[in-house]
């Protein structure tokens, strides 16, 4: 049942939620609009999967290990400009994350992890300045890492392994307490110096990372775990 439920929230968030009201002086037209307004919000915080506000805001989706399978682009993000979480894990998405993701501009949590998604990793994600947790592992995903990610001052947790992923790895601002971005990876470049005041556990490994092991991880005195072989 919760499965279904799940699926008819995907097919639903097809659909815009936004109605164009036009213009009209009289009262009966405002009060009707209102009252479409009203429905519109009871029925998505109805769905299975949706958590709502006290003032009846859609503020997380979560669907993780639903079979949906389909494409990640049609879903209609502007539609939810208070969402907060979206977990759409392990149900079998394919296509490409599209840029509209950056129209999610209150996201704190987005886990896309276990799907078919190909294609690079949008750099509007770079724009979600409220992002902590970010989880796009085991999927298909190609291209570099976006600098853009390194701006997102509030990201803690980041994991990107099992991809096709290559180029270098920038994350001057970011303040990680977990980065994981092993496995079938390609990064080349030397071993990046962030922020780690915070860094508990830091995995780059089965990459091509080069050169020397940079003396500022020293200074990462929370740092619990580091896995750095498999690298040149």
């Amino acid at each position: 049942m919760a499965s279904v439920s799940c699926i008819i929230i995907y097919t639903l968030l097809l659909v815009s939620v936004c109605f164009a009201v036009a213009k009209n002086t009289t009262n009966s037209s405002s009060s009707s609009s209102s009252l479409e307004s009203e429905s519109e919000r009871d029925k998505h915080c109805s769905w299975s999967g949706s958590g709502c506000s006290e003032e009846g805001r859609v503020v997380s989706i979560t669907c993780e290990y639903y079979y949906i399978g389909s494409e990640l682009g049609k879903l209609n993000f502007s539609s939810f400009p208070y969402l907060q979480t979206l977990d759409l894990s392990g149900c079998k998405l394919n296509g490409s994350i599209p840029y509209q993701i950056g129209m999610l501009s209150k996201l704190k949590y987005l886990s896309l992890y276990g799907n078919y998604l190909t294609g690079s990793i949008p750099s509007e994600i770079g724009t979600l300045s409220n992002l902590i947790e970010l989880y796009l592992y085991d999927n298909r995903l190609t291209g570099t890492i976006p600098s853009a990610l390194g701006s997102l001052t509030k990201l803690k947790l980041m994991d990107l392994h099992n991809n096709q992923l290559s180029g270098s790895l920038d994350l001057h601002d970011a303040n990680l307490s977990h980065l994981q971005t092993p496995i079938y990876n390609s990064l080349t470049g030397v071993i990046p110096i962030f922020k780690c005041s915070g860094l508990q556990y830091l995995s780059l490994s089965d990459n091509l990372l080069s050169g020397n092991i940079p003396k500022e991880l020293g200074n990462c005195y929370s740092l619990v775990e580091l896995d750095l072989s498999s690298n040149k």
